[in-house]
Parts: structure tokens; C-alpha cells; sequence
């Protein structure tokens, strides 16, 4: 028995150590180790361990299901963004409302997947999509700002120079420049 509880604790380690973080801290480790050591024979021990097991695979495989299920929503959201970035009025509310999550929740899943914030990506979409059009238009940079979602043209003009170091007028002619 005593070589068997042994190797039923290490066992028990192992599929510990399977098991997602926030699992392992709601698991009572101590008090499964207390039961082994109770245990008459290594047959019990292997009961207790495999019931553990069990726990530990179930536990997983909610983790992983609601890791893709975040992951099917931030791509949901994302997807929203995309076709609608050009909007002056799309918002978290309007984000949020349309995945039916709250605006925190939304905020939560853009962390959890590294991404910057919603507005600071949404931000990104639209001065990628000013850039682009500065070298491929000649359209006024005040109607590509409208374009894009802003409604104020200095608000834009300077959310340009900020995110590109040169105002709409250097970057269309640096990148004629290029070509």
C-alpha cells in the first residue's frame, strides 16, 4: 500500500497539473491527497484517482469548449466591425448589442485574444482604410475622413498625423513619391 499511495499521489499530481488554472484553485488538491492516504488498498486509490481523471478530462473539455465559444464570439465581433467601421456611430453599445454581450464582456475578449482595445482597433481599420485611399484616390482627404466614419475633419486630421507621424497631405505625396 505504501508503494501504491506513492504512486497514486504522483498520478494525482500529474492530473493536476492538467487541469486549467482557475480548475485548480476551486480543487480541493489537499483534500484528495487526505482521501488517498485513507484508502485501504491501491485498488481504492486507483477508484479515487480515476474519479479525479474523470473530473479533470470534463473539466478540460468545458474549458476548451468555452475558450472556442469566446473565440466564435470575438470572431463575431471582429466580423461586425469589419463591415462596419465606417460608420461614425458604430460604438461598443452598437458591438455589444449586436453579440449580445455587455460592453465589458466585449472589452474582456479583445484582452484575452491580445488584441488592442475595440476602439483602438477600430481606430486602426479606419486609418489603414485613409491610408490606402490617400495613395490609390485623389479624393480630398476631408471626404476620405467622412468616408471612413469621422464626421469632424480636424478630428481626423489629426488622429492621421498621430497615427502616421504626417498630415494626409505628406503621406499622399510621400507615397506618389514612391511609385
Amino acid at each position: 500500500v505504501q508503494f501504491g499511495q506513492a504512486a497514486a499521489g504522483h498520478l494525482l499530481m500529474e492530473l493536476y497539473r492538467c487541469l486549467p488554472p482557475d480548475v485548480q484553485t476551486s480543487c480541493d488538491i489537499v483534500g484528495i491527497f487526505t482521501q488517498l492516504d485513507e484508502c485501504e488498498d491501491f485498488s481504492q486509490q486507483l477508484a479515487l484517482l480515476r474519479s479525479f481523471g474523470l473530473y479533470a478530462i470534463e473539466s478540460q473539455k468545458k474549458e476548451n469548449e468555452a475558450s472556442a465559444k469566446r473565440k466564435e464570439q470575438l470572431d463575431d465581433i471582429l466580423a461586425y466591425i469589419y463591415e462596419n467601421y465606417t460608420f461614425p456611430d458604430l460604438s461598443m453599445t452598437s458591438i455589444a448589442e449586436h453579440v449580445s454581450l455587455s460592453a465589458n464582456t466585449v472589452r474582456m475578449l479583445f484582452r484575452e485574444h491580445g488584441l488592442a482595445s475595440p476602439k483602438d482597433y477600430i481606430q486602426k481599420l479606419r486609418m489603414e482604410e485613409a491610408c490606402r485611399m490617400l495613395r490609390e484616390t485623389d479624393l480630398p482627404a476631408r471626404e476620405i475622413g467622412e468616408q471612413i466614419g469621422f464626421i469632424d475633419s480636424r478630428y481626423f486630421y489629426v488622429s492621421f498625423k498621430k497615427y502616421t507621424g504626417k498630415t494626409a497631405y505628406e503621406y499622399r505625396a510621400a507615397s506618389k513619391n514612391e511609385h
